[in-house]
């Protein structure tokens, strides 16, 4: 038999087995009624398989309130499937920036990329579901601006920009973390870079806050 070797695609030299990659994406569906702490495992062991098979890549959505989708924390999935893997990566799909602050985001995914060394894919998004919106007291048609107003502050954060914004996330939990006016400074250590930067925040509130949850 005559072996294949010219390229797919004029002045492409790469052969088409080697230009192919394979990835996962995992909602994940189950049962309602099945046991969820065995579904969780049998999951990560499904990572396991993938990176076994050679797969490049892995996806894990976030859902909060349909019951058949398990994972509402893609993130902590991640960091548990990562300790049974060597060369897989994996993707958020997505996390849904309306539903956290954006600092928050931020240190939960630098902390991810430096447990996994560097094998995680940062995917975000409106959030899918308008059921999980309205549980916390989002209104759908809403989403997408938010999604917008929180990407804006996480690539800043990421760079290592000094970010002095309000969003509506921030407003919602002011309370907790600025009182009025006054300015709170956050430190942390930044993604692993040739050169690291620390990364500083300062936020700033109206004296009047409104909460919509």
């Amino acid at each position: 038999m005559k072996q294949i070797t010219d390229a797919p695609f004029e002045g492409d030299s790469v052969h088409p087995s080697e230009s192919l990659r394979f990835g996962a994406f995992l909602a994940p569906y189950h049962p309602l009624n099945a046991d969820p702490a065995l579904q969780l495992r049998r999951d990560i062991d499904l990572m396991e398989h993938l990176d076994h098979l050679g797969f490049d890549e892995a996806w894990m959505g976030e859902h909060h309130s349909t019951g058949a989708e398990i994972v509402p924390a893609p993130d902590v999935f991640i960091a548990a499937a990562a300790e049974r893997t060597q060369r897989l990566r994996f993707g958020t799909g997505v996390v849904s920036l309306p539903y956290d602050h954006p600092l928050v985001t931020v240190d939960r995914i630098t902390q991810l990329d430096l447990q996994t060394r560097g094998r995680l894919i940062f995917g975000t998004g409106p959030g899918k579901i308008p059921l999980d919106a309205h549980m916390m007291g989002i209104a759908p048609s809403d989403q997408r601006r938010r999604q917008g107003e929180a990407l804006e502050a996480i690539l800043a954060l990421l760079r290592g920009d000094v970010v002095n914004m309000s969003t509506d996330r921030a407003r919602q939990g002011s309370d907790r973390t600025v009182q009025g006016a006054q300015e709170h400074s956050l430190h942390r250590s930044a993604p692993p870079q040739p050169e690291r930067k620390l990364l500083k925040r300062e936020l700033r509130e109206p004296s009047s806050i409104t909460k919509d949850r």
